[in-house]
């Protein structure tokens, strides 16, 4: 994610590049956004549904969402909640994302 101090780009005014930071959450917890974040790239998948009950048949696939430019806050912190898988024949339960479900 690179962001520009905008305006003329030259001796005294050079492009800023900031590191792209991956953050991957395996249980809830908060992102907390680095001091230059603007916007983040994200992907939330929800738990996949449980197995058949009696038959052993496989679990759904989680729901996603996904998207880029997402605005955020520099230094701020975003509830993240990982949803659980379900049990079996249940549905799993939704991840969220600040305001994304």
């Amino acid at each position: 994610m690179a962001n520009s101090n905008g305006g003329v780009v030259g001796v005294d005014n050079p492009p800023v590049e900031q590191p792209a930071v991956i953050t991957t959450f395996n249980s809830s917890g908060t992102l907390t956004t680095a001091s230059y974040a603007t916007t983040v790239e994200y992907l939330v998948i929800a738990g996949g549904a449980g197995g058949g009950s009696t038959v052993g048949g496989g679990g759904g696939a989680g729901g996603y969402r996904t998207a880029t430019g997402f605005p955020v806050s520099a230094s701020t912190g975003y509830s993240i909640t990982v949803g659980g898988g379900g049990s079996a024949g249940g549905a799993g339960s939704n991840s969220v994302f600040s305001s994304i479900t």
